[in-house]
């Protein structure tokens, strides 16, 4: 979706829960895939305004309205779009991990604990995703006792996928 400048804004849901978003969102239940995701964002998707629910390798929700950051001079997002300024702001009410890319300039920027993170390629937002939504040994984004890991593919979309190999 960056290589075509496509905006869009996944959230990928951790410990705590984003039913009361989720609720008051259009609801899903399907596996996540570039098609979908591309589908969604597409500009005249009537989906593609807000962000996209990932809960567990599921797209839980789409067009899911979120919290905005304050606008002021600490802002990270001080000077962006509304996206990152949801991103931001769901990464400050809870522990969700957001990816946005820009569609004015297709710059992919991972969110996480009100931080801001710009200019990820594909190979650097893997790493980052499988570090950020990984739990080893315990409960994580798949369930119980599963490790995770998010791959990137060719077409700048990601999926969450179980680890054959029980890590990287």
């Amino acid at each position: 979706m960056a290589s075509t400048k496509t905006g869009c804004l996944i959230v990928f849901e951790k410990n705590i829960g984003l039913a009361n978003i989720v609720n008051t969102s259009v609801s899903l239940d399907a596996k996540v895939n570039s098609l979908l995701l591309q589908t969604i964002f597409f500009k005249n998707s009537p989906l593609h305004d807000c962000a996209v629910i990932i809960r567990k390798n599921r797209i839980v929700a789409a067009r899911a309205v979120l919290p905005l950051t304050q606008e002021d001079g600490n802002n990270p997002a001080k000077g962006l779009g509304t996206r990152h300024r949801a991103a931001v702001g769901i990464s400050e009410e809870t522990d969700a991990v957001s990816v946005v890319v820009s569609e004015e300039t297709g710059l992919i920027t991972v969110v996480n604990k009100g931080r801001l993170v710009r200019g990820y390629e594909r190979e650097s937002l893997r790493r980052t995703l499988y570090s950020l939504l990984s739990v080893k040994g315990g409960v994580g984004m798949m369930g119980k006792n599963r490790k995770t890991h998010v791959v990137a593919k060719a077409s700048d979309d990601t999926q969450i996928m179980n680890d054959p190999n029980g890590g990287m």
